[in-house]
């Protein structure tokens, strides 16, 4: 979800609003990823407003994205992603041997 992945291939939801949990009007997913030690981060932030977005687009105009504090679009973030760090995360099966997280903050 916070690299620009669709709620759906999580499988459990098609909306990215009902990741929203407690019932808290909006929730943040901050992913700091560095292509190598001695270049800059990119800190990738995606923003879920549970009030924003229509339910006939099942939540799409919900999320605001940005990198490095500049907001962008959706395609952008997954360009960067898949061109600079190639991961790609259509596919949860390809996507998640690619990620080796050490630290995990919910």
């Amino acid at each position: 979800m916070g690299l620009g992945g669709e709620p759906k291939l999580l499988g459990r939801a098609d909306d990215a609003r009902a990741f929203i949990m407690h019932e808290q009007p909006k929730a943040m997913i901050e992913i700091h990823l560095q292509p190598h030690k001695n270049k800059a981060p990119h800190v990738i932030k995606r923003r879920i407003d549970r009030d924003k977005g229509s339910e006939r687009g099942n939540g799409r105009g919900a999320s605001i994205y940005a990198i490095n504090d500049k907001k962008v679009t959706q395609k952008e973030v997954l360009k960067l992603v898949q061109e600079t760090y190639n991961i790609t995360i259509d596919n949860l099966c390809t996507f998640l041997p690619q990620v080796g997280l050490t630290t995990l903050v919910l």
